[in-house]
C-alpha cells in the first residue's frame, strides 16, 4: 500500500513528537520516582474529591497497591544500575515486594488505627514517599545510578531471554488476576456490617440530665431510640422492666406514664425498616424507695438478644 507524500510528513512528524517527549522524559532525573510521588498523591486528592470516582480508583488503585510501595523500595535498595538485576527483574520484584509490604501496613493497622481507607492510604502514601525520597538520595550518590528509560524501539519477542519471558508471563497473570479480584470486590454490592443501636436520651433529647434522683411516685421522661441497621425489616419489642423475671404487660404506646414495680414490666412492638430510626418519650416512676437498675431491653422477630439499656434510679 502506497502513502502519499502529505501521510508521510505527518506521521514523521507526529513520531518526532513523541521521540522528542521520550527524550525529554528520560533526560529528567528520577522521572520514574517522582511519576510515583505525583499519582500517589494524585490518588489522594481524587478519592479525597471524588470519593465515588470508581474508574480512577481503579487506574490509579491498582498501581499504587501491587507495583509503587515494591519499586520504591527496590530503587531504595538498589540505586545502582546492575548486571545483576535487570529491568524486567526489578518489575518482577516490585510486584512481589508490593504484594508482602501491603499485608505487613495492613497487620500494623489492625492494631492501631483499623483497617480503613484513610488510614491505609496515608500509611501507603508516606512508605512510597519515604522509600522513593531515600532512593533519590541514594542515587545522587552513587556512582553508576539506574537510569530509568523508555525505549520506541519495536520489541522482539524472540529476543526476550527464557528467564525474563517467565518473568513477563508471570507479571502479567499476577496484575490480570488482581484487577479481576479489584473490579469484583467494586461492583459486587457489600451489605456491610449488620446491627441494631438502642439508646437513651434525657428529656431534652440529649446525652445529658437524666432523672438519676427520685421521689416516691415522682414522675420521669427518658427519650428511648432504636436504629435498624439490619439490612432488613425487624419486628422489635422494647421491654420496660427494674426486674428481669417481672410479668411483662404489652401496650399499644407509652403515651401514659409506667409505674415500674418489681412484678410489672412494660412493652411495646414496633416494626422498622433498614436504616429506620424511631425515638419515643418513655414516662415512668417508682412507687418504692431505693436504688433501681431501669432497663430497657430488645426482642428481635420475638427472640432474645444481647441489645439493652440501663440508668440507675435512686428514689427516696
Amino acid at each position: 500500500m502506497l502513502i502519499s507524500s502529505t501521510n508521510w510528513r505527518e506521521e514523521y512528524s507526529r513520531g518526532s513528537d513523541m521521540r522528542w517527549f521520550v527524550d525529554k522524559i528520560n533526560q529528567m532525573k528520577n522521572f520514574d520516582l517522582y511519576a510515583i510521588i505525583f499519582l500517589s498523591i494524585l490518588l489522594l486528592v481524587i478519592i479525597g474529591i471524588v470519593p465515588d470516582s470508581n474508574v480512577m480508583r481503579i487506574i490509579l488503585g491498582v498501581p499504587f497497591v501491587l507495583f509503587f510501595p515494591g519499586y520504591a523500595l527496590i530503587s531504595a535498595l538498589w540505586p545502582e544500575k546492575t548486571k545483576e538485576l535487570s529491568n524486567a527483574e526489578r518489575i518482577g520484584l516490585s510486584l512481589g515486594l508490593s504484594l508482602a509490604i501491603v499485608p505487613l501496613i495492613g497487620l500494623s493497622l489492625n492494631y492501631t488505627f483499623g483497617i480503613k481507607l484513610w488510614p491505609i492510604l496515608t500509611s501507603l502514601s508516606i512508605f512510597i514517599v519515604a522509600m522513593s525520597a531515600i532512593a533519590i538520595i541514594r542515587r545522587s550518590r552513587a556512582k553508576e545510578p539506574f537510569v530509568f528509560e523508555i525505549r520506541m524501539e519495536k520489541f522482539e519477542w524472540k529476543e526476550v531471554s527464557k528467564e525474563d519471558r517467565t518473568i513477563i508471563m508471570a507479571m502479567c497473570v499476577a496484575i490480570a488476576i488482581a484487577v479481576g479480584i479489584l473490579i469484583y470486590i467494586i461492583v459486587t454490592p457489600r451489605p456491610g456490617e449488620a446491627f441494631t443501636a438502642i439508646y437513651i436520651l434525657g428529656p431534652d433529647g440529649k446525652a445529658e440530665g437524666y432523672p438519676t434522683n427520685l421521689s416516691i411516685g415522682e414522675n420521669a421522661t427518658v427519650i428511648v431510640g432504636i436504629y435498624n441497621h439490619e439490612h432488613r425489616e425487624v419486628r422489635y419489642t422494647i421491654i420496660a422492666t427494674i426486674n428481669d423475671s417481672a410479668e411483662v404487660v404489652y401496650l399499644n404506646d407509652w403515651n401514659k406514664t409506667c409505674v415500674l414495680t418489681n412484678d410489672t414490666a412494660y412493652a411495646i412492638n414496633i416494626t422498622l425498616s433498614h436504616d429506620q430510626t424511631w425515638e419515643k418519650e418513655f414516662k415512668f416512676s417508682i412507687a418504692h424507695p431505693g436504688k433501681y437498675k431501669v432497663m430497657w431491653k430488645l426482642l428481635m422477630d420475638g427472640k432474645e438478644s444481647s441489645y439493652e439499656v440501663h440508668l440507675w434510679v435512686n428514689v427516696i
